[in-house]
């Protein structure tokens, strides 16, 4: 019995998340609709059947029938799905905001998060305790628990819905980035993944891994560097080509 896990098919597999106690999974058919499926843990809602159960094997999200699932994540008590059309849905545990809604409420079921002004979404990334996510514009919006800097908006504020995050040295309108293709959550820390391959990172700093390689959540070789709350480039390997990018506990 995994703590939580979500995934949807039909035909063919879509995609798969999981992040410390939340896995997710979606497919479609040939006809492009999906099924949403939910299984685990159940103790905030995460499970998007409408209720606060364990299920021991993977369960219909019922809420979610008929939806064109484009992409999906998962989170620490938190699970999100992003449809063909771009709009975004999120439920589980909402303490600090980290769903979107505005609030702090629970939700059992998938719900839409709805931006002061219309935005369509093309990748979503669930953290333990917050969220960030990409506009088709590339855009780059985090929120919910604000502690380390890992929302990336310049201090450690908590944040209940989405917030566009501002980047130093990117071509920008107003300073707000518009190169950004893909984001990543971690427990306290946030990566981004621009359109010419750079690589940046806010959040918690402290130390992991090997004395021969970045060694901190931030990308830093040091025993501990401070803790970061705007995006800063990552310094990666020479004449190499970032792809894809993701983020674990720490």
């Amino acid at each position: 019995l995994p703590i939580c896990g979500i995934f949807s098919l039909s035909r063919s597999l879509l995609a798969v998340g999981a992040v410390g106690v939340t896995v997710v999974a979606a497919a479609n058919s040939a006809e492009r609709s999906s099924s949403l499926y939910s299984w685990g843990m159940g103790s905030h809602g995460q499970l998007g059947t409408g209720n606060e159960s364990n299920a021991a094997s993977p369960m219909l999200v019922d809420a979610a029938e008929g939806v064109e699932i484009a992409t999906i994540s998962a989170g620490g008590h938190c699970s999100a799905f992003i449809t063909e059309r771009g709009d975004l849905f999120t439920w589980g545990n909402g303490n600090d905001g980290q769903l979107g809604h505005g609030s702090e409420v629970n939700e059992s079921l998938p719900r839409q998060v709805m931006a002061s002004t219309p935005i369509r979404w093309s990748q979503v990334s669930c953290g333990r305790r917050h969220m960030a996510a990409v506009d088709t514009d590339g855009h780059a919006y985090s929120w919910g628990f604000g502690k380390r800097g890992r929302l990336g908006h310049g201090n450690n504020k908590s944040v209940p819905s989405p917030k566009v995050i501002e980047f130093e040295g990117l071509s920008s309108a107003g300073n707000v980035a518009t190169q950004i293709r893909k984001v990543a959550c971690g427990d306290h820390h946030t990566l981004f993944l621009a359109a010419d391959g750079t690589v940046y990172s806010c959040g918690g700093g402290t130390m992991r891994g090997r004395d021969d390689l970045p060694t901190t959540a931030m990308g830093a070789q040091a025993t501990r560097t401070a803790d970061v709350s705007r995006p800063q480039p990552v310094e990666t390997p020479p004449a190499q080509e970032i792809v894809d990018i993701a983020a674990g506990n720490e």
